[in-house]
């Protein structure tokens, strides 16, 4: 499941940094968001 929103993201931040300031900040947020998850359920806090 996470990894159809890795694959989905990766997609979409091309779209995003072509789209200016506020699509870069959406995608921030969203890898921010990503990660922090990711590295929740692996256990690890790198």
């Amino acid at each position: 499941m996470k990894g159809c929103l890795v694959i989905l993201l990766i997609v979409l931040t091309p779209f995003l940094l072509l789209s200016g300031p506020i699509g870069w900040i959406l995608g921030i947020i969203a890898w921010i968001l990503l990660l922090k998850d990711s590295g929740k359920n692996s256990g690890n806090d790198q």
